[in-house]
């Protein structure tokens, strides 16, 4: 039994085929089916739009709760420190000089928490990098590798993850530390601004 020929027809962006495509092609040779890609592909492209949508709410989200809980935090301080603060203020400490000093330590907690928050998170994205790793680009190479070991090694993962991927890990704790940084800086220098 012969098999069906199959023919591929990539069109140019923004184009669409004739719609007596099916009958023309069926009357050159009977039982043509033609099937069109661009409707999934064209959702996918819809869902992978929503979710990087959702990946930046959630992102903008989370520097919300960070800022949120940086702030209490630092107004904690500020009110069990009020003597110290009003003495250091009245003595002639400036205004720049008792912020830094409060927002150099809250950036260094978060900037250490930032960063073994990322450790942390790195372990399950390696997990799904293993998963996902048929379905790149290295497919081969991966699947001969995976299928020797029954896992991929460190080097294969590392080739794997997506450069931007990589940058965003290196730039959390940098961020979570700024985040901290500016919001300390604000709240002591407000606070301060009322000090009688």
């Amino acid at each position: 039994m012969p098999l069906p020929a199959v023919l591929r027809v990539d069109l140019p962006d923004g184009t669409v085929p004739p719609a007596t495509l099916e009958q023309d092609l069926s009357a050159l040779a009977p039982g043509v089916i033609v099937e069109r890609n661009s409707l999934w592909s064209t959702r996918l492209h819809a869902l992978a739009n929503s979710l990087l949508a959702c990946a930046g709410l959630a992102l903008l989200s989370v520097c919300g709760v960070a800022t949120l809980i940086t702030g209490l935090t630092t107004r904690a301080g500020l009110a069990s420190r009020r003597d110290t603060i009003t003495t250091l203020h009245g003595l002639g400490a400036s205004d720049g000089y008792i912020a830094g000093r409060f927002a150099r330590r809250t950036a260094s907690l978060a900037f250490g928490g930032g960063l073994s928050g990322t450790v942390l998170a790195c372990l399950p994205l390696f997990a799904l990098l293993q998963i996902t790793a048929p379905f790149t680009a290295d497919a081969d190479m991966a699947q001969a590798t995976a299928s020797q070991t029954g896992l991929m090694d460190e080097a294969s993962i590392l080739n794997a993850v997506p450069s931007d991927l990589l940058i965003g890990l290196g730039c959390l704790p940098v961020a979570a530390a700024l985040i901290c940084w500016l919001t300390t800086q604000l709240i002591v220098r407000l606070w301060l601004r009322r000090l009688p």
